[in-house]
């Protein structure tokens, strides 16, 4: 069938300009870029999914980037009351820190000894039992041994119970620098130390039928005796002899019944 001219004159205008409108659709803007609103297909995106709203929203907004991350819950959580606020504090240097590091309890742990009367030295200054005994206490400083010097006369045995009670022994005079020490505490020597100036016990005993020995239990290795021996009839048969100092012009000894009333002086261990 035979097409007239002017009909296929509209045809072919319509063909062409179907063909332009083709080819306009299918090119790519000149700069290169897409549309905001169409993905690379040229299809249209939903606004509630587009980058836009879901980066905002879940990765920068509210749920990621401020309450959970950095927000409420980073900022509370992280970095209040879990990492450095209340719970933090009163862990590390509150209420709970201060006083189990340097409260009441930590200073009275730390405290000096008190000095008590025992025969050792409790405070650590070097001196035993200053202040501290019923009697004159003084510390040889040759030796670190402690005398104490009783000036209430008693009888022998009760003057070696009277220095055990306080942690002491009736002393035990090993040589003579120490048997001159003891002497010028009971004599008021150099030292002017005692205020007892009599007849004094000292450890060395004989028991009746025994032989002489220490109260603490020292072999003999050193005497003075002065040659003055006492015996009589009160008690020397029954309760032995003992030694004392007695003489304020030299450092000798007597022999004497234990029943006598003497001073005495006491050593430390």
């Amino acid at each position: 069938m035979s097409v007239p001219p002017d009909a296929s004159s509209r045809l072919v205008l319509v063909v062409a300009s179907l063909l332009v409108g083709i080819v306009a659709c299918r090119t790519p803007p000149k700069d290169g870029s897409l549309d905001p609103d169409e993905d690379t297909a040229g299809v249209d995106l939903p606004d509630d999914d587009t980058a836009t709203d879901d980066t905002a929203d879940d990765t920068g907004g509210e749920d990621t980037g401020s309450e959970d991350g950095g927000g409420e819950d980073g900022s509370d959580d992280g970095g209040g009351d879990d990492g450095t606020g209340d719970d933090g504090g009163d862990g590390g240097t509150g209420d709970d820190g201060g006083d189990g590091g340097a409260g009441d309890d930590g200073g009275d742990d730390s405290s000096t000894p008190e000095e008590i009367c025992n025969g050792v030295d409790d405070d650590g200054d070097g001196e035993i039992d200053e202040d501290a005994c019923p009697d004159v206490v003084v510390t040889d400083p040759a030796t670190g041994r402690a005398y104490m010097v009783v000036e209430t006369p008693m009888m022998w045995f009760d003057a070696e119970a009277y220095c055990t009670a306080y942690g002491y022994t009736l002393a035990t005079i090993d040589d003579e620098a120490e048997n001159l020490y003891v002497w010028e505490l009971i004599f008021d020597g150099e030292d002017g130390v005692s205020t007892v100036n009599a007849h004094t016990w000292v450890g060395l005993h004989e028991d009746v039928g025994g032989s002489w020995e220490w109260s603490a239990g020292d072999a003999v290795a050193y005497t003075a005796w002065g040659g003055l021996e006492i015996t009589d009839d009160y008690g020397t048969p029954t309760y032995g002899q003992a030694a004392a100092i007695g003489d304020e012009d030299t450092a000798l000894w007597f022999e004497a019944p234990q029943t006598w009333f003497h001073h005495a002086i006491c050593e430390s261990p």
